[in-house]
């Protein structure tokens, strides 16, 4: 993930401050706070850089949707040449290459139709970027950070079963092996934990997680830390949660950026599936960070 910097995600706006909202900005007029261009001369200037600054950024939008779009073909390409599934490795490798192309595809249907659409491919956008950091941490350690993901499986599983909606529904939950597997997963780094803590070492390592560690948590465990403060959470206020910069965010910054994340993070998440596939393209799937460095 470190592949991704935010940088591209910055440099979809002018200032790295770009989420100060519309609604930020009126109050800030309304109490004298920001000065408009009064005069004839100062409000045609005025509009001209507003107007340049909106073709820069249509043509910076038009680029990485023409990037989605080439790797979606690159990707079909690719998938055509991957080993087949049988090892668990394969299996979730294959499902993670097969879900994000159904996001891509979403960002390209969504981009197709006028008027765009901000906060479902902003939804969209944020969904690529945490699936790339969840992929590219389970790949690194794929033995271990497999079982943590079987185990957040199957105590979600169990949760919904016992909730008041599972009982109404008669949901069934997990089996007694299914049961004896998590009891053992959490005893073995129950014991780790204990010992870790005795020594009043902090932070927890992520390995020492039963279930999967937060999202923060595996961020930071692929250096990609700093993208979580800025993109995701910048992503999930402005798209996901409802809230002032949701309804008031201005529509064509909030375009150039979820779609320049989902660009990025498509990117990176295929390259982690390549990966963990043993596929030597993988390599060639991050080429293009490279040159940008």
């Amino acid at each position: 993930m470190q592949a991704l910097s935010r940088s591209s995600y910055l440099r979809s706006s002018r200032h790295a401050d770009f989420h100060i909202s519309a609604f930020s900005k009126c109050l800030a007029v309304r109490e004298g706070a920001v000065s408009v261009p009064r005069n004839a001369a100062g409000e045609r200037r005025y509009c001209k850089n507003i107007q340049v600054r909106r073709r820069r950024m249509d043509e910076r939008l038009a680029q990485s949707l023409r990037d989605i779009a080439d790797l979606r073909e690159e990707s079909e390409t690719l998938k055509g040449r991957a080993p087949g599934g049988g090892k668990p490795e394969a299996e979730l490798a294959l499902a993670a290459w097969a879900r994000a192309d159904q996001f891509a595809e979403g960002v390209l249907r969504l981009s197709g139709h006028e008027p765009l659409l901000p906060a479902p491919l902003g939804m969209l956008g944020r969904a690529l970027w945490e699936d790339a950091v969840t992929m590219d941490y389970v790949r690194q350690k794929p033995g271990i950070r497999m079982r943590q993901l079987l185990v957040s499986a199957l105590e979600h599983h169990e949760a919904v079963a016992r909730s008041q909606w599972g009982k109404e529904a008669g949901a069934a939950g997990i089996g007694q092996k299914e049961r004896a597997f998590v009891r053992a997963a959490r005893a073995r780094v129950g014991k780790a934990k204990a010992e870790w803590r005795r020594r009043k070492q902090q932070p927890l390592p992520v390995d020492l997680h039963a279930g999967l560690p937060s999202l923060a948590a595996r961020a930071r465990a692929v250096g990609a830390f700093d993208q979580y403060q800025v993109v995701y959470q910048m992503e999930s206020r402005a798209a996901v949660h409802f809230g002032l910069p949701a309804l008031f965010e201005r529509p064509e910054r909030r375009l150039l950026e979820s779609v320049t994340l989902a660009a990025g993070s498509y990117r990176v998440l295929l390259a982690s599936c390549a990966a963990l596939l043993d596929m030597p393209e993988h390599r060639d799937l991050l080429e293009p960070f490279r040159r940008e460095k």
